[in-house]
């Protein structure tokens, strides 16, 4: 068994017994997908909802609706079916009050957009744990495709 840690910008595929781990979400977003069928599933660690217009993007991973298409790409191209792909949401909080009355939040940009792009993609999401104004760092199982959420709002960890 390994665990694999995604850092922001970054994903990581990976199948049972293995583990994926993010640590210290802010308003960054961890996307999850799983395929419960071969216990596989990948994570993206993004960090806002789209790209500005004309600017290439390297890390797909960066935003949103890109880091969305390359774990389903990547899933889909290791024999993962999307008909069997369920998405699990954590983080998008907002971590600065003082800004959240003159712009709309990133944290919540994140979790909006993300959202949007899994009903029009038409892959439930099965389960999040989002928004607040807490960090949130988590470990998914995928052997079980359980996930487990440690915050310092609370000293017992969620599972979804």
């Amino acid at each position: 068994m390994q665990t694999y840690s995604v850092g922001i910008a970054e994903y990581q595929l990976a199948q049972a017994p293995d583990s994926l781990t993010a640590r210290g979400l802010g308003s960054c977003l961890a996307i999850i997908l799983y395929d419960p069928t071969r216990r596989c599933g990948g994570m993206a660690h993004v960090l806002l909802p789209t790209p500005r217009p004309g600017l290439s993007v390297e890390q797909p991973a960066t935003y949103v609706a890109t880091g969305i298409d390359v774990l389903i790409e990547e899933l889909e191209a290791s024999g993962s079916l999307r008909q069997y792909l369920v998405a699990k949401l954590v983080g998008g909080s907002q971590m600065f009050e003082a800004f959240s009355e003159r712009v709309e939040a990133i944290g919540g940009r994140n979790i909006t957009a993300a959202l949007e792009a899994f009903r029009e993609l038409q892959i439930p999401v099965v389960a999040q744990e989002t928004g607040g104004n807490f960090g949130r760092s988590l470990e998914f199982d995928l052997a079980s495709g359980e996930v487990v959420i440690k915050s310092l709002r609370s000293h017992v960890p969620m599972r979804i």
